[in-house]
């Protein structure tokens, strides 16, 4: 019984800590939802991330620094759904 109630309490805990962690992610986003919702900036290519974030600052207003949060955001989204992306824009001359 002890042992019932010990996985018991693990498993309510691994939940919490995973809402909690889940929660933080969701609070950093500054879009809801989208593609990219919950993954980080390591799930990309950092060049084709770096190279699509440039590309949606002429998008956002101001070039700000909250500005390039939402830019850099956008880019992971286009990024989860087509890893070649911005690689393709190019490539057109876009």
């Amino acid at each position: 019984m002890l042992v019932q109630l010990a996985v018991l309490v693990y498993a309510v805990t691994a939940v919490a800590v995973g809402d909690r962690l889940a929660r933080r992610r969701e609070r950093r986003e500054r879009i809801p939802g989208g593609l990219a919702s919950g993954r980080g900036s390591s799930d990309f290519d950092r060049r084709e991330l770096r190279r699509g974030t440039e590309v949606e600052l002429e998008h956002t207003v101001g070039g700000g620094r909250g500005s390039r949060a939402i830019a850099r955001e956008i880019a992971m989204d286009h990024l989860a759904e087509d890893p070649m992306y911005y690689r393709k824009l190019r490539k057109a001359g876009l």
